[in-house]
This record gives structure tokens, sequence and C-alpha cells, in this order.
């Protein structure tokens, strides 16, 4: 007799390895379809990592600023817990709480898989796993910052320096001294209270200069790069 149409199982039955499996032990995102009574494995997809900045900031594939790192499993099941780790770390469950972070210069390697709980004393399943490497070196201004009359003199007017701040009566010299572990310091960008983004390079003994107008009053901000 030939029979056509859709065909329901009932109790065990085998994959295509021959490896008894009952229906009752297996959740249901164990299984991805049932084809002419084979079971076939659910394949978990592996989770995603997400970068901003999208690509690195910095020369030779180096981030000067700390990346922000999102990983994204890639499957809402709740049988599917999503696992990560960084070289020389234990492996952690992805939650609201923990995640992978960039917190300090250095270089990264995440890992991550999807894992999938399966029955009791059954091996689990897990997805492939995936990598990202980061190079991270972040510039840092070391000491803050000195200041002198720009003219180089030396001669600091009375009144220049009082217990509650330095008060110039000329243009000031900002020196400031910074240090960068893996490519050095380029370049350090100041903006000036209403002006654009300006750039100097570092003096032959490694410190950064720019000169303070006279007259400037407000906040000055520095990026070494």
């Amino acid at each position: 007799m030939l029979l056509t149409g859709p065909v329901r199982l009932q109790g065990d039955f085998l994959d295509k390895d021959s490896v008894r499996y009952s229906r009752s032990n297996i959740p249901a995102p164990a299984t991805r379809r049932l084809d002419m009574g084979i079971l076939m494995p659910f394949d978990l997809e592996k989770p995603q990592y997400s970068i901003s900045p999208v690509s690195p900031d910095g020369r030779e594939g180096w981030y000067i600023t700390l990346p922000q790192v999102t990983l994204v499993p890639r499957d809402s099941s709740p049988d599917v817990n999503t696992m990560f780790w960084h070289d020389g770390e234990t492996v952690q469950k992805l939650t609201q709480d923990t995640f992978p972070s960039v917190t300090e210069t250095g270089a990264y390697a995440f890992k991550a898989y999807n894992e999938m709980v399966s029955a009791a004393g059954a091996a689990p399943v897990r997805s492939d796993t995936a990598l990202l490497d980061l190079k991270v070196d972040v510039p840092v201004i070391k000491d803050g910052f000195s200041c002198s009359i720009a003219d180089g003199s030396n001669i600091n007017a009375a009144g220049n320096f009082l217990p509650f701040g330095n008060f110039f009566n000329r243009s000031v010299q900002i020196t400031v001294t910074a240090e960068d572990v893996g490519n050095g310091i380029d370049a350090l960008y100041y903006t000036l209270p209403g002006g654009q983004m300006q750039s100097v390079k570092p003096d032959s003994d490694g410190c950064l200069r720019f000169n303070i107008p006279m007259d400037t009053a407000g906040k000055i901000t520095t990026v070494p790069v």
C-alpha cells in the first residue's frame, strides 16, 4: 500500500547516526525538522559581536579610545545561554550585568558560544565559537598640567600665583606630559573657548606645549592621540 501525506511518529526513533533518542527527553529547540522519521540535530547559531567605534580609530589597527563591545546572542530561546570569556578568564554567562568589557590598554581576545540546556546526563549542544580580537592603546595624561609665561622669561608678575589659583597678565604656555604604552603620542589636540580644535606635536623631550592667549576665559579641553 502507498501512503501519502504527513506521518506522525510516536515513541522512540533513530537519528541519522543511529543514536537513540526519546521524544520525552529532547527539548523542543533541539530538533530542527523531522524528515522521513529521521531526527536532524538543531544547529545553534553562534553569537555575534558589535563594536563602537566600528573600526580602530588609531594607527595600525589600534583603538585609542576604549571601545564598547556588545555581544548579541542571536537566539532568543530560554533554553539557550550565551557564554563568553577573555583569554585567561573563567567562562561567564551573558546577562544584563555581566558582559564583555574593555576597561584599559591591552590586547583582548574574546570568545563566545551559544549553549543549549540539555536533558540531564546529555551532552550540551554548543554553537561554533565567535572570536573577537582587539588592540587597545589609550593615551594617558600624566601629572596634570604645568603653566608658565609664554615668552619664556621665567619672571612671574606679582600676583600670578595665589592660594586660590594661578593668574597671569601675559600669554600662558601650557606643558602637558602624556604617555602611550603601545604606539607613543603622535599629537595633542586641544580646544580653546570659542575656537576650533588645534593640535601640537611632542617636543624633543616628549612634552606637548601650546599657548593660551591673553583674555582667554573658559574651559580648555585636551586629548592626546
